[in-house]
């Protein structure tokens, strides 16, 4: 990673799901299922933060580093107009860094209806 690697245009941005439209057209329940599990899970650990520190330590993290990386952390599953934004900032940095050679088309790469489906299952239950 280069740094400083964001500034404020960018923000939290950490990973996302990636499925090909050939998944979507076959497999679009399985993955509706996938991703309101992570915004549920991903909710659950906002409101218990030492839940998920402590789950971080299974994976061999000390607590210490674990408290001290977790103010540079965003929890967040919801993805908006916002989000993608902010994601197209981040590809404008990653290619002059020359980290990437070309930025992917945004208007093809993101599909928000998988999580305004979840926010509406979230809602319901």
């Amino acid at each position: 990673m280069a740094y400083p690697y964001y500034d404020d245009t960018i923000g939290p941005i950490n990973a996302g799901m990636i499925v090909t439209r050939e998944q979507i057209a076959k497999q679009r329940v399985l993955i509706q299922a996938a991703v309101t599990v992570h915004a549920r899970a991903t909710e659950y650990l906002l409101k218990h933060p030492a839940e998920w520190l402590k789950r971080g330590e299974e994976f061999g993290n000390k607590p210490e580093v674990l408290r001290e990386s977790a103010k540079n952390i965003a929890l967040i599953w919801k993805m908006d107009e916002t989000y993608i934004r902010r994601a197209k900032a981040l590809g404008q940095r990653m290619q002059a860094l020359g980290m990437i050679d070309r930025q992917p088309d945004y208007e093809k790469l993101f599909d928000l209806s998988f999580t305004k489906q979840a926010q509406q299952d979230l809602v319901r239950n």
